[in-house]
């Protein structure tokens, strides 16, 4: 068995909705964290699960967006999809991974 198809079998069985929770949650957030910065996020849309070679033992998914017509990508493991929903600490993580887009988009 491939370690794709393992894992897609992984993720079936965890059930896709913890994932597409915390898809939603990191979407609404960064439009937050845009905002409030003045930026405006445009054309939000995901890609994934991707294998990733640097995390070859976890799938990893990217938010891609649009900010003034450049496009832009967030890449999340899905361990953090899944947890950002309810767990604080992951929701930090995340948020300053996507603070930190951010700030480099003001440069």
């Amino acid at each position: 068995m491939s370690l794709r198809t393992f894992y897609n079998q992984f993720v079936d069985a965890l059930g896709r909705r913890g994932v597409e929770a915390g898809k939603h949650w990191v979407k609404t957030t960064l439009i937050r964290l845009a905002g409030e910065s003045n930026i405006r996020a445009e054309n939000i849309s995901w890609k994934g699960p991707s294998d990733d070679p640097r995390h070859f033992d976890r799938l990893s998914y990217s938010i891609d967006f649009y900010v003034g017509g450049k496009g832009e990508s967030i890449e999340f493991l899905m361990d953090d999809l899944q947890e950002c929903v309810s767990d604080r600490q992951t929701q930090l993580r995340v948020e300053s991974k996507i603070r930190e887009k951010i700030t480099s988009l003001k440069h």
